[in-house]
């Protein structure tokens, strides 16, 4: 370039540039220091302040904040999140003629924990917050804090895992732990035991399921996470805490995830054995600890004999029929898929009608929810939002990849799974992994960070 290209800059402009450039710089630091109380917050799932819950209050936190950077000027257009814009857009508008056309209020359960309108609103916030936490976690990504967030996100998920572990052992033997003061999921208190082989963890969270899901992500990133040898405690405490769960579907989807990552991103064959070593020592390592510290109600506990009791029928007896989720298919096959839907929450309080439920009945599938909610259009710009990271990966990775890669994808891929068989909702986990899979995939952390 020639000289023309640049300008000299002094004085009262040099002075306004630094300024500017240190304003930045702060927000930059202070975005960073709000994302692990962000985390922890969306971890606290068990508790509220009043009547509004700590995950909501996080939300609100993530959400707030993402304005701000906003009317900094400085926000990005994320890859591929023009199809979850429209994909909320178009269901916004769904659940907008839905309310003027139906009064979905009177399929309100009487243990529903909101009114109609509330109910509705924060339906359409949960997509919102999303959208807000994937443009906050990829503007701080590009200002080359990559590092900081995978280190937060492995600590925060560390100590999850540690407090899942605590509260298990208290629950058995009485020992203190911080009061549940949020209604369970059941619409009374909180369930703390459980129909099942052994007691389960649900640490923080009102449900085993939910605290599987949340940790998922952070213990892949912790498998890339300063680690010299094979493992690292991380990795091998948050699977502890995620077997004792006994969520089928959080043990199934990070095996799957993993050997998914294995197929689509071009890995060397060393590569390949390093991480496959890896991955199978944390396993059984925490499958010894698992051992150690599980407790059964009635016969000593069996993980492999529980995974088979519950994968059997499902495999080899009729599908998800067969699973603790036959309501939700009988539904199915009982209502034709809706070309348009009933928007978001309508479409759960119609399931609520139809199982005569006292509380708002879950799909229990983000796949079936959208599908009910939005109809084909909606699951159509989801899904189109969803599957694009994957290609983006198939497509421009190579052998020798930036070890990061490997293990977002794996999480990227474990979260499809849990949406299909658990969550009906998107959350912060996967917006933040989102971003990170995204931000590997089209920035590439050679890239210089933006200032």
């Amino acid at each position: 370039m020639g000289l023309g290209m640049y300008r000299t800059i002094s004085g009262d402009e040099g002075t306004a540039s630094r300024e500017s450039t240190s304003a930045k710089s702060t927000l930059s630091g202070l975005v960073l220091f709000l994302y692990p109380l962000f985390l922890a917050g969306s971890a606290l799932d068990a508790y509220s302040v009043g009547s509004l819950s700590i995950p909501w209050i996080a939300r609100i936190g993530i959400f707030s904040t993402t304005l701000i950077v906003g009317f900094s000027r400085r926000l990005v257009v994320v890859p591929g999140t023009k199809m979850l814009i429209a994909f909320f857009l178009w269901g916004g508008l769904v659940t907008i003629l839905g309310v003027l056309h139906a009064d979905y209020a009177e399929f309100l359960p009487p243990l529903a924990t909101s009114s109609y309108p509330a109910f509705v609103l924060l339906r359409l916030l949960v997509v919102l917050s999303v959208i807000a936490t994937v443009y906050l976690a990829y503007w701080l990504l590009r200002r080359g804090h990559h590092d900081a967030m995978i280190r937060w996100t492995v600590l925060v998920g560390t100590l999850i895992a540690v407090a899942a572990i605590y509260i298990y052992f208290a629950q058995l033997h009485n020992l203190p732990e911080p009061p549940r003061n949020r209604i369970g999921t059941s619409g009374a208190e909180q369930v703390t035991r459980f129909s099942y082989a052994f007691h389960r963890a649900m640490g923080t969270f009102r449900e085993p399921s939910h605290l599987a899901e949340w940790l998922v992500v952070p213990f892949f990133l912790s498998l890339s996470y300063r680690q010299k040898g094979l493992v690292n405690l991380h990795s091998v405490v948050i699977a502890s805490a995620l077997l004792l769960t006994g969520s089928l579907t959080g043990i199934v989807s990070v095996p799957l995830g993993f050997l998914g990552s294995m197929v689509l991103v071009r890995l060397s064959a060393r590569q390949r054995l390093r991480s496959l070593a890896s991955f199978i020592a944390v396993g059984l390592l925490a499958v010894v600890i698992f051992s150690a510290i599980v407790s059964g109600y009635d016969l000593e506990p069996n993980l492999l004999q529980v995974v088979e009791n519950r994968l059997t029928p499902i495999l080899f007896e009729g599908g998800l029929s067969q699973s603790n989720r036959s309501h939700v298919y009988e539904y199915v096959q009982a209502v034709p898929f809706p070309t348009v839907g009933a928007g978001f929450g309508n479409a759960n309080l119609l399931l609520s009608h139809y199982l005569a439920t006292d509380t708002v009945a879950s799909f229990l599938s983000l796949y079936l929810a959208t599908l009910y909610s939005t109809g084909m259009t909606g699951l159509m710009l989801l899904g189109l939002f969803l599957v694009a990271p994957v290609l983006a990966v198939f497509r421009r990775s190579r052998p020798g990849y930036e070890r990061w890669i490997r293990v977002n994808q794996a999480a990227y891929l474990a979260c499809l799974i849990m949406f299909a068989v658990n969550s009906e909702e998107l959350h912060l986990m996967f917006a933040i992994v989102y971003a990170l899979l995204t931000f590997e995939v089209y920035v590439r952390r050679s890239a210089a960070p933006v200032p």
